[in-house]
């Protein structure tokens, strides 16, 4: 079985009122911090049903995903980071925190 690091951030009432050039910006940035090798995109849409902005990364091994809710009280940010590499999941959380300056921050990890 190929091992995998997975690691869930969700991050609430933050600075998160983004464009899709600067949930560009963090996806490029945290792929680079972590050192995981992009294959393609990131890929950034607005959505209609929820609006925010989704964001994807295809890396060499497996993703970064991340969600913003700017309609909701307060507002929300899901990141979701999938690999078959080990990867410093402090630096990702300490990364998260001061780039947003969120509230509060919940953390799952595998």
């Amino acid at each position: 079985m190929i091992a995998n690091e997975h690691l869930l951030v969700f991050g609430y009432d933050g600075e998160i009122n983004l464009t899709k050039e600067e949930v560009k910006n963090f996806l490029f940035e945290l792929a680079k911090l972590i050192n995981l090798h992009i294959i393609n995109g990131p890929v950034v849409e607005e959505g209609t049903a929820k609006p925010g902005l989704t964001g994807m990364i295809i890396i060499e091994e497996s993703h970064i995903a991340v969600h913003t809710f700017t309609n909701v009280e307060p507002s929300e940010f899901w990141l979701d980071i999938l690999s078959c590499k080990q990867f410093d999941k402090q630096k990702v959380i300490e990364f998260f925190q001061n780039k947003f300056n969120f509230k509060k921050i919940d953390i799952k990890h595998k």
